[in-house]
């Protein structure tokens, strides 16, 4: 749950932070990351400092979505997948470089790609 909870946060952050201007994409993803590792190691320690943290960083890879690409529904979708595959995948993709941005790639495709084709089939019959 708080794998989740983690990675819907640092989507949604990254994605406010940047779709609003206060900030570029990279710098809301790398800040906002920092910041709740921090407060992670603080409260509870370096352990889940460390799963938490890398959680929450592959979740504001999504959200660095555009808002163009994906809704904030979409990026909440997005997030709940890459959090599904955190915990199913990337376990044996150890030692794999890029393995949080692969997943947030996919995920984001995958989302973006349901999104797309529920919009032309409902469009397309209405």
């Amino acid at each position: 749950m708080l794998v989740l909870l983690s990675a819907i946060c640092g989507a949604l952050i990254t994605f406010h932070l940047s779709s609003n201007k206060k900030c570029d994409s990279v710098r809301a993803s790398s800040g906002s990351s920092l910041l709740f590792y921090i407060a992670v190691w603080w409260f509870c320690g370096a352990v889940e400092a460390n799963l938490y943290g890398a959680v929450f960083f592959g979740g504001s890879f999504v959200g660095m979505s555009s808002p163009v690409r994906l809704s904030i529904t979409g990026v909440v979708g997005a997030s709940t997948l890459f959090a599904g595959l955190f915990v199913t995948v990337l376990p044996h993709l150890d030692g794999v470089g890029g393995a949080l941005g692969v997943c947030a790639f996919v995920c984001v495709s995958i989302v973006s790609c349901l999104s797309y084709c529920f919009n032309y089939f409902f469009k397309r019959n209405s």
